[in-house]
C-alpha cells in the first residue's frame, strides 16, 4: 500500500492502574515517527504477541519490547544501531534502577539486576530488540502474567539458532512497582 508510511511506530500496551498508557503516549510524540498507540486487553504477554503479529502483517523488520517505566529519547535509536547486520539478530540493553527514595532503593536491589550485574546471558525483554522473523520460532506465553520476558529470553537462548548480542548503551529506566515487603514476596514467589 503506497499509503502506509515508511516507518511507523506501534506501540501496544496492556492495560494497568499507573500512568503507563500516559508515559508511552508522552514518549512516542517526542519522535520524529509516525506512531499509533494501541491498549490490548490482557496481560503483556498477549499486548506483545498482538504487536508481534500486528508488525508481521505490515512486514516490520524489527521489534522492540520494554516494560520499563521510562524509555530515554535516544533508547530506540540506540538499541537498534546493530540489528540487521550479520552480527546480530536479538540484541539486549541493560535497565537502570531509578529510584526517588531507601524504599524504592532496597525494593529495586531485591526484584532486578543491578547495572553491574547485568552481562550478555542475562538480557531480558524489559529492554530487546528482535528481527520480527525470530518469533516464527517463540513468542510470549500468554499464560504467564509475570516472568513472561525471563521466559521467552530462556526458551530463545535454547534455540541456538539466533546470534545473541548485548549493547549497554541502549539503557532503559526501570522504577520498582512493589513497595512492600509484601509486595516483594509476592513477586519473589511469581518469579
Amino acid at each position: 500500500d503506497d499509503l502506509r508510511p515508511k516507518e511507523l511506530l506501534v506501540l501496544v500496551v496492556a492495560p494497568s492502574e499507573d500512568r503507563t498508557e500516559e508515559v508511552i503516549r508522552d514518549w512516542a510524540d517526542m519522535t520524529s515517527l509516525e506512531h499509533a498507540v494501541v491498549v490490548m486487553p490482557g496481560n503483556r504477554s498477549l499486548a506483545r504477541n498482538t504487536g508481534i503479529l500486528l508488525a508481521h502483517r505490515y512486514g516490520v523488520e524489527a521489534i522492540a519490547l520494554t516494560n520499563v517505566c521510562e524509555p530515554p529519547p535516544s533508547w530506540l535509536e540506540n538499541l537498534t544501531r546493530h540489528i540487521g547486520s550479520e552480527f546480530v539478530d536479538v540484541e539486549g540493553g541493560p535497565w537502570v534502577l531509578d529510584t526517588r527514595d531507601r524504599r524504592e532503593d532496597a525494593m529495586g536491589l531485591l526484584t532486578q539486576w543491578s547495572l553491574e550485574q547485568m552481562d550478555p546471558e542475562k538480557i531480558s525483554a524489559l529492554n530487546l530488540v528482535t528481527k520480527t522473523e525470530v518469533f516464527d520460532w517463540v513468542m510470549f506465553d500468554p499464560r504467564l502474567e509475570t516472568s513472561e520476558d525471563t521466559d521467552f529470553v530462556k526458551r530463545l537462548f535454547k534455540l541456538l539458532r539466533f546470534k545473541i548480542g548485548y549493547n549497554d548503551r541502549a539503557p532503559v529506566l526501570w522504577r520498582p512497582s512493589t513497595l512492600t515487603m509484601s509486595g516483594a514476596t509476592k513477586t519473589y514467589y511469581q518469579f
